[in-house]
């Protein structure tokens, strides 16, 4: 499974505009720790 998750992040880092598919919608996200707490209800 790992190798398949690391040949799409080779991919994408090799594409002509890696940050938006070809309709415009986000390829790559960025969240904090406490998001990603909160999105798993383990925020406190």
């Amino acid at each position: 499974m790992m190798s398949v998750i690391m040949s799409l992040i080779d991919n994408l880092s090799r594409a002509d505009n890696p940050f938006t598919c070809p309709h415009g919608r986000p390829t790559i996200i960025s969240m904090g720790v406490s998001e990603l707490e909160k999105k798993f209800k383990r925020a406190q």
